[in-house]
């Protein structure tokens, strides 16, 4: 009797847990066997398999739980390293230092939970190296102080000659693969073409300026001077000189991973550069002679112009440091490859007779041109370190704010003013008497650019 009681009080209890999962369009199956019903809530004590239906279908009973999965972290421009994963299905955003599992609204837009591209834009604050060039442009107190070593000489333009800060702009884009192990990414910046321009004038009268283009007249075989205007002859007369640099560059590269730490991550950079730097010098002169010499007038132009095409290889590291919402970041390679150089000379003058008859000569070479104008190019080796040092400040999820320093050398560029022979045979000038003198010239030397960045650097 005692164990028929107990039977049945058993038999209720497993009848009442079936009642509550009661379905007309399921039966019974959870794990291996169709009779087995996990613990419920309303009665946790039973844990037992019993078998029995109630009614004709009953709906599963199982035990769910969150899949956890995993997420990698990434730096604030991209690569993966290991992170404690995300806390449900949906991994509501990629993985930060913190351990946090958020998503930035880049990352949402283009549905990757975890950042592994970056994507970088900056203005550049740029100050090419300064220019060089012979004295163009020279006065002084008398006839003698506008040569070159006379007493009271002044040189007003050429030298050296500054360029300034030249704005630009940088991008960089690029994506991780193989779980942040290689990357592959694209550069390109530019500098905004400065202009250096130079203005003098004389109207000729008594007091005015003598304004002189200093030279060394190998006809006579000492120094002299081409005027421009001034009292001396009397001559009313300007001069206007520019000086234009141009630079431009791209960069196709790829990035393995070198070592990594929990706050830093040092890559190995490799990839193929191109550098185009252009340089152009101008010098137009217009001079007009004043009663009671016959009025006549002579206008003469030079102009230089030299043009560098780099095409090679780079090899660097790019190294990444994180604390907080800081970071600091350093770039450091070299281009090594072929740098291709093009010197284009020119040069022209005209004399007009203004009286009865009135005539017109015009002359196939300058003051500093002479009749030899054809192009030169030739192929130099040439190679090119550079440096970039930054500091970020994470204002949002995947987006740093960026301050840094750039610097580039090239050892060998061709530069306008380094295009200049200023030994002049005067007895040529406005002539087309042929002379060796000015000489062609195809000369280089090592330039250089710096300055400050400031950008944007968006991580996806």
């Amino acid at each position: 009797m005692k164990r028929i009681f107990q039977v049945l009080a058993l038999a209720a209890a497993v009848t009442g847990v079936s009642i509550g999962n009661v379905s007309n369009a399921q039966t019974v199956s959870v794990g291996d066997m169709s009779s087995y019903t996990p613990p419920s809530e309303a009665y946790p004590s039973i844990d037992a398999s019993v078998g029995g239906y109630v009614g004709d279908l009953a709906t599963p009973a199982g035990h769910h739980e969150r899949v956890q999965r995993l997420a990698p972290r990434v730096a604030s421009h991209g690569g993966y390293e290991t992170c404690g994963g995300c806390n449900s299905v949906s991994c509501e955003g990629g993985c930060y230092s913190s351990g946090q599992s958020r998503r930035g609204k880049i990352g949402a837009a283009l549905n990757d939970p975890c950042a592994s591209g970056w994507m970088n834009a900056e203005l550049l604050l740029w100050f090419p190296q300064a220019l060089q060039s012979p004295d163009l442009v020279a006065t002084g107190p008398n006839a003698a102080g506008a040569i070159q070593g006379g007493p009271g000489y002044q040189a007003l333009f050429g030298g050296r000659i500054e360029q300034g800060m030249q704005p630009g702009f940088r991008a960089d884009v690029g994506r991780y693969f193989s779980d942040g192990q290689f990357g592959v990414g694209a550069r390109i910046w530019f500098l905004q073409g400065a202009d250096t321009a130079f203005s003098a004038q004389s109207d000729g009268s008594p007091g005015s300026p003598i304004l002189s283009r200093p030279l060394f007249n190998t006809s006579v075989g000492t120094e002299g001077g081409f005027l421009v205007g001034g009292p001396l002859g009397p001559l009313t007369g300007e001069i206007n000189i520019s000086s234009q640099l141009d630079m431009v560059a791209s960069e196709l590269y790829g990035k393995a991973l070198f070592i990594q730490g929990e706050d830093y991550r040092m890559d190995l950079i490799g990839g193929y550069s191109f550098f185009n730097i252009e340089n152009d010098l101008l010098i137009t002169q217009s001079s007009t002679q004043l009663p009671p010499s016959p009025a006549a007038r002579r206008v003469v132009l030079d102009s230089f112009n030299t043009e560098n095409n780099f095409h090679g290889g780079q090899i660097g590291f790019q190294t990444e440091l994180n604390r907080g919402r800081f970071s600091f970041l350093s770039l450091t390679k070299v281009h090594l490859g072929n740098m291709h150089q093009r010197v284009d000379v020119f040069g022209t003058s005209r004399s007009d007779f203004v009286g009865v008859p009135a005539s017109l000569q015009t002359f196939d070479r300058g003051l500093l041109v002479g009749d030899d104008q054809q192009s030169q190019s030739r192929d130099v080796f040439a190679f090119a370190p550079e440096a970039n040092l930054k500091i970020g400040y994470r204002m949002r999820n995947h987006v740093n704010f960026t301050v840094g320093y750039s610097f580039i050398y090239w050892n060998r560029v061709a530069l306008a003013g380094d295009q200049i022979d200023r030994n002049v045979d005067q007895t040529a000038v406005l002539t087309n008497n042929p002379s060796t003198s000015p000489a062609r010239k195809f000369n280089d030397r090592g330039f250089f650019v710096q300055g400050i960045d400031l950008g944007i650097s968006v991580d996806y």
